[in-house]
């Protein structure tokens, strides 16, 4: 993070939020052409990576994969990816090549995650070529898919901050929680002491099938022990903040990026990025942690420091703040377009609040705000400085509402691999900030419709993916759209107009 941001000479600085790739070592060539097409009609100044770059459960990940953190490597997918992976098998699909390396006999470990750490860096080569070959900075935070293909976030973190442009600061040293057995020892870390896994056992030297097998399960524990007890030292380190160096980096995906001035004399703004957690034990999405919404005041305190009143900042993060739910207004469940909640919003059916939101805010999803409201947001507006905060996650929504001169807004996915709108409104948002007063900035969507125009690679998998029904109120939220409801009226319609023709030609026969 060795580059400096500045305003430009005209006092505009523009960002692009990139959210939701969500895809595997062959990216869809519609996103990569989405994405080249709107850096060339935006010429940022960032690209903002906010979560779910990587579809971790994607059938190439099958053989690292981990459905929860903790997890073993290899847990099985979900159903839909070994139906995806069955279907697709024998076609002569490229992705075939990566998914028929998968359950390779492997005593340690290190061969599989050598394997998933080149699927992985080649999915980041693909949607990062346009940004890295325009030479435009980028700064990455993560989402709850992303740590699913069995590379942690340090580890993904590192591979991104070895493409020039990558903002992302070093990781942060945890330091370890009382008692923390097993701590790795110099034996275990690599060069650049980072974690190494154990070396590979030399099945040569091994004289029977049963002291192979002995060496291949104490090997996997040690393994497997070490991995635990890294995930402790990360907890903790979230949990209580206590780690080394820049006040302006937290942990992986959690930092901030200060924009200079125009003309050099200062920080004019900030960007900061938040790492927004994956999953709760109990059920329901992630949160920022405690030590990471702590972070968020310390953070403003540093990038103010010196200047007469609080340094304006933009956060982004992959999960909304359960806040987004103060965006909507309730209404009868009988509503069009209306929506049910999410979780503990689900007793009640809600619609954009217009008078809240900006013009042209859709919500096609339900918000799939976190479980735990840990004060983000409450946070945010006590450290003062930051005037809004952008997620993803949910990729059909666009709505952008001011909570109180706050703002909460999404940006809808830019993927075609996973589900989302129809093909022409999956977009990038874009940014315009302003020296003199940051906090009143503009935005809009860059479609896939009026960048690129032309039918999707793969239409019928994009189509099944805008009108597939994930669950009961999927469905009640299906029934409740307009244009669902006129298809099925004017259906309604001809079948009695069509059954009274009959009834009248009998009568009168």
């Amino acid at each position: 993070m060795g580059r400096t941001l500045r305003f430009r000479k005209d006092g505009t600085f523009r960002v692009l939020q990139l959210a939701d790739i969500q895809d595997g070592p062959v990216v869809s060539p519609d996103t990569i052409r989405l994405i080249d097409e709107a850096i060339a009609q935006a010429d940022p100044d960032l690209v903002v990576l906010t979560g779910d770059q990587i579809r971790g459960y994607d059938p190439a990940f099958a053989e690292y994969y981990v459905n929860r953190q903790g997890d073993t490597p290899g847990t099985a997918q979900p159903v839909g990816s070994r139906i995806e992976r069955w279907l697709t098998r024998g076609y002569g699909d490229v992705r075939t090549q990566w998914w028929r390396r998968v359950n390779v006999p492997d005593a340690d470990g290190q061969d599989a995650h050598d394997r998933a750490t080149q699927k992985v860096r080649a999915t980041i080569d693909a949607f990062l070529e346009p940004i890295v070959r325009r030479g435009i900075p980028f700064a990455v935070t993560y989402g709850n898919h992303d740590f699913q293909c069995g590379l942690t976030l340090d580890e993904q973190d590192a591979i991104y901050r070895s493409y020039e442009g990558c903002m992302n600061p070093p990781t942060p040293v945890a330091a370890a929680p009382p008692n923390a057995e097993d701590s790795p020892s110099r034996e275990t870390r690599g060069d650049d002491g980072s974690h190494a896994v154990p070396r590979r056992i030399d099945r040569s030297t091994m004289g029977t099938m049963g002291t192979w097998l002995a060496h291949a399960a104490v090997s996997r524990f040690s393994s497997l022990r070490r991995k635990v007890n890294q995930q402790v030292v990360h907890q903790w380190n979230r949990l209580t903040g206590q780690h080394e160096g820049d006040p302006l980096s937290y942990e992986s995906g959690t930092f901030a990026v200060p924009i200079e001035a125009s003309r050099g004399d200062g920080h004019a703004m900030a960007v900061v990025l938040v790492n927004s957690g994956d999953y709760e034990p109990g059920g329901g999405y992630g949160s920022p942690s405690q030590g990471a919404v702590a972070w968020l005041g310390s953070a403003m305190d540093a990038l103010s420091h010196n200047r007469p009143g609080r340094l304006p900042a933009i956060a982004f993060q992959h999960i909304p703040a359960p806040e987004i739910y103060d965006c909507l207004k309730p209404v009868s469940r009988f509503t069009a377009n209306g929506i049910r909640g999410y979780r503990k919003f689900s007793d009640r059916v809600f619609v954009v609040n217009r008078r809240l939101c900006r013009p042209g805010s859709t919500m096609s999803e339900r918000p799939c705000c976190g479980e735990t409201n840990t004060g983000e947001v409450q946070a945010m507006r006590q450290a003062g400085g930051y005037f809004a905060l952008f997620a993803g996650h949910d990729h059909s929504n666009t709505f952008i509402g001011d909570i109180g001169n706050f703002e909460l807004g999404y940006a809808p996915t830019a993927g075609f691999t996973s589900y989302g709108p129809k093909a022409a409104d999956r977009a990038l948002r874009l940014f315009v900030f302003h020296e003199h007063n940051p906090a009143n900035y503009e935005t809009k969507l860059l479609t896939y419709g009026d960048l690129v125009g032309h039918m999707p690679t793969r239409p019928m998998r994009v189509l099944f993916g805008e009108t597939m029904v994930a669950d009961l109120s999927s469905i009640g939220n299906w029934l409740r759209n307009a244009k669902v409801r006129a298809v099925l009226g004017a259906a309604a319609t001809f079948f009695v107009s069509s059954r009274l023709l009959r009834w009248i030609g009998k009568r009168h026969g």
